[in-house]
């Protein structure tokens, strides 16, 4: 069974905006970019966005993720980016992950009119995607538009083309994810393929519908128990007893065990393409290093590719902590207090006060999540292995 050595890190929010990695309420990004429109026009708007993706992640978050021990990087964007044909960013990243030797996992994180109908995907309440035939065709010739351009590009280790998705219909999911590996391969493009389970890339039910293909890889992520991992219950403890369930190392590897039973069953390799966990405070205090030890522990033995979630945020309660968090809190980001808080208050002190703004995208405001950071050296301390391409 062929093994994945892929030891990597997402870059979240950056093509895609998250609420909560700036600090703010969780919705969808053309939402938060119509009332910055409506506050600031057009022109403006245009300015921010660009000027967002060119601050916050650099060619010195690259060599940082290298110098960490990481291989590989997973890069999140919106499907917008290549509609409207915003090639530089990725062009830029790929030229970054060049120079610093990391393997690049391009994942369409929103569709159009998403594919679970979250916040994290651009949606609101509904997947819709699924619901019209014109988003699926808008969908394939976004990957065939991808396809085209990177189809000899080394430094590419994998296509994610659809993260997380959401749909009662497994049939469809498999449907789409053969129409999709069909046109790659038609390009003449061989990378790696990711096809994530349904309900959130962990229900794999429509491979039974999945066409055999070659360098196909199941795409898992994995944030349980959520209570747990996202901090939401601030009482719990792992091991220990957690919704009910008693939770411990041999719990998780049973979960991620049925995944080896897939693998087994359908001759794909796997990769966790995200999972993360709340560190809030200046140490492990509720079994976070024992839950984050066990994922790659098992992983290193059974040949599991991962990418944790992810490099750099603005520091929550709740919601996975990055390697490196933004502490600060300036008026114009204020958390904790009255709405609005967070990234939405950019909208009404943008004008006045930007290039304070701006300049806090930086890594270098930010503040290096020593706990995290520590761990993950550690556990990377060992000489990577080499991409499989």
């Amino acid at each position: 069974m062929e093994r994945l050595d892929w030891k990597g890190i997402n870059i979240g929010g950056w093509l895609m905006w998250e609420g909560y990695i700036m600090g703010g309420r969780n919705i969808p990004e053309k939402e938060f970019l119509k009332e910055f429109s409506e506050v600031n026009g057009k022109e403006e708007t245009q300015k921010f966005s660009y000027l967002f993706k060119r601050k916050f992640i650099r060619e010195d978050d690259f060599k940082n993720i290298k110098n960490i021990g990481f291989n590989s990087i997973r890069i999140p964007f919106h499907y917008k980016i290549i509609e409207k044909e915003e090639w530089r960013w990725i062009d830029t990243a790929i030229k970054w992950a060049k120079k610093n030797g990391l393997g690049v996992i391009l994942d369409m994180h929103a569709l159009p009119e998403s594919q679970n109908g979250n916040w994290h995907s651009d949606g609101k309440e509904k997947p819709l995607f699924w619901k019209k035939k014109r988003n699926m065709e808008r969908f394939i010739v976004l990957w065939k538009k991808i396809a085209k351009r990177y189809k000899g590009e080394k430094q590419i280790v994998a296509y994610d083309v659809i993260n997380e998705p959401a749909v009662e219909n497994d049939r469809l999911l498999a449907d789409v994810y053969n129409k999709v590996i069909d046109e790659i391969r038609n390009i003449g493009d061989g990378h790696y393929i990711i096809v994530e389970g349904n309900y959130w890339a962990t229900d794999f039910k429509f491979l039974k519908f999945l066409k055999k293909n070659k360098r196909i890889i199941l795409g898992v992520h994995f944030y349980q128990p959520m209570n747990f991992v996202f901090n939401i219950k601030r009482d719990l403890k792992f091991p220990g007893k957690i919704d009910g369930e008693i939770w411990n190392r041999k719990k998780l590897r049973t979960i991620l065990s049925n995944y080896l039973r897939l693998r087994d069953l359908h001759g794909y390799p796997i990769h966790i393409g995200e999972f993360g966990i709340n560190v809030w405070g200046n140490r492990f205090s509720r079994g976070e290093g024992e839950w984050l030890d066990e994922i790659i522990d098992f992983s290193a033995k059974e040949g599991i590719g991962w990418s944790y979630w992810c490099y750099k945020k603005v520091a929550t309660p709740v919601f996975p902590s990055a390697i490196y968090e933004y502490n600060e809190n300036p008026f114009w980001l204020e958390r904790g207090g009255d709405a609005p808080e967070g990234y939405e208050r950019y909208i009404f002190y943008w004008k006045r006060f930007k290039r304070r703004i701006v300049k806090s995208w930086s890594t270098s405001e930010f503040s290096k999540h020593n706990i995290l950071l520590g761990f993950f050296r550690s556990k990377l301390r060992q000489k990577n292995g080499k991409n499989r391409h």
